[in-house]
């Protein structure tokens, strides 16, 4: 059974290796995305930051006192005083899916979320993670918005001939 515990710097490691086994099941989800290079100083100095970030909540999940996955969310302040709470990241490893593991890290981050005063949750999946969807949806989230991409040279080929009017 997963004991979920807050990050701290002593993770470091683990959730980087957690945040790129997330960013390669992204991209094998739906190539489109943005590639990550999530073992470059850089991304390593951004996690950094983000666990000494005090708007910034890390949960871990550990199983006899291995690291099995992890999530992190923050709390928006929204233009009409309400707040927002926003999952940022999640990932549990394969082999621990269906077992509960995401259920928990998900409790944590809400009890965080209810402490101050959240009526409502926001997240962002890749399309094509299938995965996430079915989790996600399995907990009450619908979408409400869509973010497209589309490369410039499709975008500049489909307008070619058009008048401006039309396009």
């Amino acid at each position: 059974m997963a004991v979920i515990r807050a990050a701290t710097l002593d993770d470091l490691k683990e959730l980087i290796k957690f945040k790129h086994r997330l960013q390669r099941h992204l991209e094998a989800s739906n190539p489109r995305i943005w590639p990550k290079d999530t073992q470059s100083d850089e991304y390593i100095h951004e996690t950094i930051l983000e666990i000494d970030d005090k708007e910034i909540n890390i949960f871990i999940a550990e199983e006899e006192g291995e690291p099995v996955g992890f999530i992190s969310g923050r709390v928006l302040e929204k233009e009409d005083e309400q707040t927002a709470g926003l999952i940022l990241q999640a990932y549990v490893n394969p082999e621990r899916r269906n077992q509960g593991t995401g259920h928990k890290l998900v409790n944590e981050l809400l009890a965080m979320f209810q402490r101050k005063n959240v009526g409502e949750v926001t997240l962002r999946y890749v399309v094509g993670n299938r995965e996430a969807e079915q989790f996600w949806r399995g907990l009450g989230f619908t979408s409400t918005l869509t973010i497209v991409n589309a490369d410039m040279h499709t975008i500049k080929k489909r307008l070619q001939g058009k008048p401006f009017n039309q396009a």
